[in-house]
């Protein structure tokens, strides 16, 4: 599934293929509209139109009876997420934000819910952690180089309730440190 990013970039479009066509690229059908496939690229059209999207994970979610898509952005910062009643739409018109990294406007650059806690923040701007890592050549400490989130990657099986409220899981890696965290976000029923 891939989405249109703005009117300046082409759109990105859904397609599905069935398995024994996959390595000829044969029987590739295109999303267009509704309930219409066409065979047709020049008849796809965009799921929904972002303005920044990378690493998208989206999935059932039973509880919910919706599908999740879930993607980290630069603008806005932070892991992102849209629901929809089916895998092609339509999608939410707004994302909500279930991961903001940074720090309230105005507040120290150490106060993030991930800068300076578990993602770095550069030492040309504060020294509030001791996260970065030194695992790339020529390792040396990573100490002018962001944190950063990405990979928004569910875990349906872990899918459920906390009183009541659903919730879901997910893997997000940060780049400073190069590491792999456990996630979890309670959604608002009114997000659906």
């Amino acid at each position: 599934m891939l989405l249109c990013f703005s009117n300046a970039i082409p759109s990105r479009k859904y397609a599905s293929a069935p398995l024994a066509g996959l390595e000829t690229l044969q029987g590739i059908q295109y999303y267009a509209g509704g309930n219409m496939w066409s065979g047709d690229e020049n008849d796809a059209v965009a799921l929904l139109c972002e303005g920044d999207v990378g690493e998208l994970s989206a999935r059932w979610n039973s509880f919910l009876g919706r599908w999740l898509l879930l993607f980290n952005s630069g603008n806005p910062r932070g892991i992102l997420m849209h629901s929809a009643p089916g895998p092609w739409g339509p999608w939410s018109a707004d994302p909500v934000m279930i991961f903001d990294p940074t720090p309230a406007p105005g507040a120290s650059p150490c106060s993030g819910a991930g800068y300076g806690r578990f993602m770095h923040v550069d030492y040309q701007l504060a020294h509030c952690d001791h996260v970065q890592d030194n695992m790339f050549p020529p390792f040396a400490f990573r100490d002018n180089e962001w944190g950063g989130e990405y990979g928004p990657y569910q875990i349906t099986r872990y899918a459920g309730t906390f009183d009541e409220i659903p919730q879901i899981w997910f893997t997000m890696s940060t780049w400073n440190p190069y590491q792999s965290m456990l996630m979890k976000t309670l959604i608002p029923k009114t997000f659906v």
